[in-house]
């Protein structure tokens, strides 16, 4: 089956069981959720998915496996690349409504929504099942046990094939005018070296583009004050309706949120997806006077979030008797720059890419932003 994709083009897809797997509510609800939450609010064409980032990660393993494999780096059994396209294509499977908002709303990791799908889900249990011991070596792997080293590396290091798909497609749906990077390029390049995956000289520019992506993307994008303001006022309207106990009109939210965490069923999640939220925020807008019908409004504004400043409390320039603080929030170093872990093969030995390239050295030297998010009293008065 042949799955068209603006990363890569096409997506030939012959396993049974993975299509098998694609078909399941399951994975098809993915179609539902936003790969990058809120971010649509200031590029609105990032209305991108899950579904296709699963189906990316998925041709990359393929991909990595195949280069890796065809220049002797790695030897691996039919069963284990099995579990290695099958842990590519499940591991973001858990993600709730907006992906990672979702998480601070609920209080529940999307990482032990997937397990428990995986596990529990009777569609996706049923075709792993079909497999001797599938099923418990994909937990291992997306539980980072360590039992299937090179999987974990190719899926989950600074190298991975989840950071190499997603920088791409983010970039792809934003507004920003930037070469993608050339993963095909950059895949050439790696090398799997002391139970590690690295890369050769000949990638650094890769990987230098690369950063510049990540740090674009997020300053620009899911790390701009506007979207994290738009994070933080969803997650502001669902606190103040559960303490003030104001009644959720959809149903599916009323139930998933009416049971206590860890007591909340497979079919209370998987139920949920953006539109769900979406709508319920709209209905909630239509409340007249009260202070989360407010805060929905602000929310579903195109042009405003919440209001923000750089800098640390302490030193911020503003009335405490005006305004009422919701968040501090430091950039996450991770998504808009470098923090170590890319290492080159030289003659030598495995150094840190940043001993080889001045541009990462200076990227990953720059202070952390810092941003204050408040609301004037005046405007919106929200009670503690």
């Amino acid at each position: 089956m042949k799955f068209t994709d603006p990363i890569y083009k096409a997506i030939h897809i012959q396993d049974t069981k993975i299509l098998d797997l694609i078909n399941t509510n399951a994975f098809r609800r993915l179609s539902s959720i936003k790969q990058q939450g809120n971010t649509y609010f200031l590029h609105p064409s990032a209305v991108h998915t899950r579904f296709g980032h699963s189906l990316g990660v998925y041709e990359l393993m393929n991909k990595v496996i195949n280069h890796l494999t065809s220049i002797g780096d790695i030897r691996i059994s039919e069963h284990d690349k099995k579990v290695a396209t099958v842990a590519a294509l499940l591991h973001d499977i858990g993600h709730g409504p907006f992906s990672h908002c979702f998480q601070k709303i609920s209080g529940e990791d999307h990482g032990e929504w997937t397990i428990k799908i995986i596990e529990e889900d009777e569609q996706i249990r049923g075709i792993l099942n079909r497999i001797p011991n599938l099923l418990e070596d994909v937990v291992k792997v997306l539980k980072g046990e360590g039992e299937f080293q090179v999987i974990e590396e190719i899926m989950y290091s600074w190298l991975g094939i989840d950071q190499l798909d997603y920088w791409n497609r983010d970039l792809y749906y934003s507004s920003l005018q930037l070469e993608p990077v050339s993963i095909d390029n950059l895949i050439l390049t790696l090398r799997f070296v002391d139970d590690r995956l690295v890369m050769e000289e000949e990638g650094i520019p890769y990987i230098e583009h690369l950063v510049k992506v990540k740090k674009n993307l997020y300053d620009t994008g899911f790390g701009h004050p506007f979207v994290v303001g738009k994070d933080l006022l969803l997650r502001e309207i669902f606190r103040i309706m559960q303490e003030e106990k104001i009644p959720f009109v959809t149903s599916d939210l009323k139930v998933f949120f009416n049971k206590q965490e860890g007591e909340r069923l497979l079919i209370d999640f998987l139920i949920l997806n953006d539109e769900t939220i979406y709508n319920e925020i709209k209905i909630l807008s239509m409340n007249k006077d009260t202070e989360a019908a407010a805060l929905a409004h602000l929310y579903l504004s195109s042009s405003s979030s919440l209001q923000w400043m750089e800098g640390k409390p302490l030193n911020a320039k503003m009335n405490r008797e005006d305004v009422s603080i919701l968040d501090v929030i430091i950039e996450k170093k991770n998504y808009s720059s470098y923090t170590g872990g890319i290492f080159v093969q030289k003659d030598d030995g495995l150094y840190d890419i940043m001993h080889s390239s001045n541009y990462i050295r200076e990227i990953a030297s720059l202070p952390l932003k810092e941003h204050i998010y408040f609301l004037e009293k005046d405007r919106i008065t929200i009670k503690k």
